[in-house]
């Protein structure tokens, strides 16, 4: 957002790339720097971090995800756990900024111009993160819908309490591969012999199809159509939306 000028950039693809967990502690560590220069509770203002809202984020280019099916699973996973961090980063910059920015505390009754200014373009760049977060939030729902490796950090732990994966549960629509979950096969209890061997007789075809219909769209997945040098060059040349 504040481009070349900007003393603070966020590197949350480097973080991704290096499978670094520090990733991890940003937003919270964002949350206490916020809470001590918060005035409602004693801090000096929001101005004095004002630099952090404007700083550039670090992420794969923008035409990335309009190529994601043709990535490979490796750079699926660092696209949208990217897009996944930079997100949960722009939300707390909004929370962190919203209220100083609405309710601001000036030195006097009719604050001096400059006040009034750096206000005014913390406003906008509020407005303007606010655009960003949309963008990422669309992106990331359609980076994780096509990446079946992508798991938000915290999912290990939902799932040792108990949480079902199954598919029919989650509701996830036909385009989902993962394992095969073979249908339930016909209660034949109240039939007849030839009446039952019929209908297991297409149940065993119906059966059949979807296994091949499953292992071809594995097959798609694990080809795609790849052009690594274009990735490579999508991911080298790092976007920064503003």
């Amino acid at each position: 957002m504040d481009g070349e000028e900007a003393p603070i950039f966020v590197k949350v693809m480097n973080f991704v790339e290096k499978n670094d967990r520090k990733i991890t502690t940003l937003v919270p560590l964002l949350r206490l720097l916020s809470a001590c220069y918060d005035p409602r509770f004693g801090g000096e203002g929001m101005g004095e971090i004002d630099a952090v809202i404007g700083g550039p984020i670090l992420l794969p280019a923008e035409s990335i995800s309009f190529n994601f099916h043709n990535l490979d699973p490796k750079l699926k996973r660092i696209a949208a756990a990217s897009t996944f961090h930079a997100t949960n980063w722009v939300r707390e910059l909004l929370n962190s900024f919203v209220h100083d920015a609405s309710f601001p505390k000036f030195s006097i009754t009719h604050p001096p111009v400059e006040e009034k200014c750096q206000n005014a373009d913390i406003r906008d760049k509020i407005v303007r993160r606010l655009t960003t977060l949309i963008d990422l939030e669309d992106d990331l729902l359609h980076m994780a819908a096509n990446c079946d490796d992508f798991a938000p950090p915290g999912s290990a732990s939902l799932e040792s309490a108990g949480f079902s994966k199954d598919i029919d549960a989650m509701g996830v629509d036909d385009d989902f591969v993962g394992d095969f979950i073979p249908p339930t096969p016909p209660d034949c209890t109240d039939m007849d012999k030839d009446e039952k061997k019929a209908v297991m007789a297409e149940f065993g075809t119906m059966l059949a199809e979807r296994k091949k219909a499953h292992k071809k769209k594995e097959t798609d997945l694990e080809r795609g159509e790849k052009n690594q040098q274009k990735v490579s060059a999508l991911l080298t040349h790092p976007w920064s939306r503003t």
